[in-house]
């Protein structure tokens, strides 16, 4: 974005309005992320800068830090006892600030009427004590954070002079407090100690199963979090959590960041409230037809999860990050996060919108299949056969996947993990293609087939050899007493029940399969039956 160039005097216009209390170099920088066209886009940002700039001047900063309080410049002339005292009256605290003014107090500086720093030697007469009398000085600083075998160390080795040896416990209790501090936040070694093994990551053997299960912490802190899960607060600055907002929205969905940036700031900096404005935006090429099946498949899935994201958005959504459903995914669950402090200050807050289901097709989830089945009786034998169809290309996608991650295993262990979770979504989304399948059959056999006759015309072998069990013993049963009368029921067994299986003229290789199947089923369950030359006529059960 570096070469968009503004007119001299969109820029001049610019430094007028907000130089000062806006640094004029500041401004060009922010200035060359937008054109001729968005530059008013960054009015927010920078409105907001010189209210915070003009805030700060109102506060009448002290740099010398007295407050405007006049200095004592007898400083110099107080006896040594009294300064003891006052030193050994001093508290070491742990911020930054008791930290900076002891450092200057041992160095004997003072600050002068006009915001410079002079030498002041108020402390140089502490090296004529004792070795002992300055040990308790240093104890009586330090003695809280450090141990006094170290104290005594440090004064031995700085040849017993108080400053230097102020200085070195100084900076030992600032880097021991900041190797021990809340946020787990270590300063960066260097030289020789920078190669130590505590800072060297442990090197893999290729090979070797036994070290393969160890974990490596310094690795195991480098793993990229998610940042929509981290609920801890953020250390970023203002400017770096806006360039990841604009990159994080521009990778899912395929646009620039210069546009992107534009609605960003036009939108407060609210990464909700910018989804939302991509997804208004004219698709620069064209759309992903509405009806199409997987398309429908995918928007509805993403309606389950997100339940307060509309059917346009998210048709939209699913459009926009084609063929990428994670993309999706994410991008639908920053727009439904809730509501937080934006960058520009503002509040965004996301307001739920329930709209009527879409026309889609209620296709189930693979855990659909855990959790029960629909009946045949309320699908539609369009829907059945789309879902059988879906269910197919979804188990044919997830087989492809877990091949390709098999493959890659032979290199990375890792991908085991992805091979074995893919097979097992080709495995459920197999089931629910086959619960598709048979709801389709049927659907086939219940809208060709009457009270006394079952034709299996256009049903595969497996759901033909299902249903034909199904519906004998449905008609054994309904006869009732006629199947031990001999005299009343004779008519009616004798009439039996006629299954169509065809004469397998139009199966592969012109050879029957299910009537075959069939009559082995009906022999092996003791049923009676003639087999004619495309009917299979069931006579009742064989007596034993």
């Amino acid at each position: 974005m570096g070469d968009v160039k503004l007119d001299q005097k969109v820029l001049d216009r610019f430094e007028a309005e907000f130089c000062p209390p806006i640094d004029t170099s500041l401004l060009r920088s922010i200035l060359s992320d937008f054109d001729n066209e968005t530059v008013d886009h960054a009015r927010p940002t920078l409105d907001l800068l010189k209210q915070s700039a003009l805030a700060e001047d109102s506060l009448a900063f002290d740099a010398s830090g007295t407050g405007g309080q006049p200095i004592d410049q007898d400083y110099s002339s107080r006896s040594a006892d009294s300064q003891i005292e006052a030193i050994a009256g001093l508290s070491i605290g742990t911020d930054s600030q008791s930290l900076e003014s002891a450092t200057t107090a041992s160095r004997g500086q003072t600050t002068s009427e006009n915001g410079g720093v002079a030498d002041h030697a108020g402390f140089e007469h502490l090296d004529e004590l004792d070795d002992e009398t300055k040990l308790q000085v240093l104890m009586s600083l330090f003695g809280e954070q450090l141990p006094q075998h170290i104290v005594r160390h440090t004064l031995q080795s700085c040849n017993g002079r108080f400053n230097a040896a102020m200085d070195g416990l100084l900076n030992q209790v600032y880097f021991h407090e900041a190797e021990n501090s809340d946020d787990g936040s270590k300063l960066a070694h260097k030289g020789i100690d920078a190669f130590s093994e505590d800072n060297v990551g442990r090197r893999q053997r290729k090979g070797k199963a036994k070290g393969r299960n160890r974990k490596d912490p310094l690795r195991a802190t480098n793993l990229a979090a998610d940042p929509d899960l981290s609920n801890g607060t953020s250390n970023l600055n203002r400017w770096q959590k806006t360039t990841e907002d604009i990159e994080f929205i521009a990778t899912r969905s395929g646009l620039s960041n210069t546009t992107i940036s534009s609605l960003y700031h036009k939108n407060g900096g609210s990464i909700s409230t910018t989804i939302v404005a991509v997804l208004e935006l004219p698709a620069d090429k064209p759309k992903l037809g509405a009806g199409d099946d997987i398309i429908q498949y995918h928007v509805r899935e993403l309606q389950d999860e997100f339940p307060t994201i509309s059917s346009r958005q998210a048709t939209a959504l699913v459009q926009l990050t084609h063929p990428s459903t994670a993309s999706a995914h994410e991008l639908a669950k920053a727009m439904t996060r809730s509501p937080a402090k934006s960058p520009g200050g503002g509040i965004q807050i996301i307001i739920p919108r329930y709209g009527p289901p879409p026309d889609a097709l209620e296709l189930e989830s693979p855990r659909g299949v855990r959790n029960g089945h629909v009946k045949s009786s309320s699908l539609d034998m369009s829907d059945a056969v789309a879902r059988a169809n879906e269910y197919t290309a979804r188990s044919g996608i997830a087989f492809s996947q877990a091949s390709g991650a098999h493959r890659l295993s032979k290199s990375n262990h890792l991908m085991g993990g992805a091979a074995a979770y893919y097979a097992d979504v080709r495995r459920e989304y197999s089931a629910l293609a086959y619960k598709a399948l048979a709801d389709v059959a049927d659907g086939t056999a219940e809208a060709q087939s009457c009270a006394s006759q079952l034709d299996l015309h256009n049903i595969d072998v497996a759901n033909a050899v299902r249903i034909a069990r199904t519906r004998v013993g449905q008609w054994w049963s309904n006869l009732g007493e006629s199947r031990v009368n001999g005299r009343i029921g004779a008519e009616t067994r004798q009439a039996g029940f006629s299954i169509v299986v065809g004469r397998g003229i139009h199966s592969q290789g012109g050879k029957a399969r299910i009537g075959p199947a069939v009559a082995k089923m009906l022999k092996d369950e003791g049923w009676k039956f003639e087999r004619q030359e495309a009917v299979i006529l069931v006579k009742g059960r064989i007596s034993r």
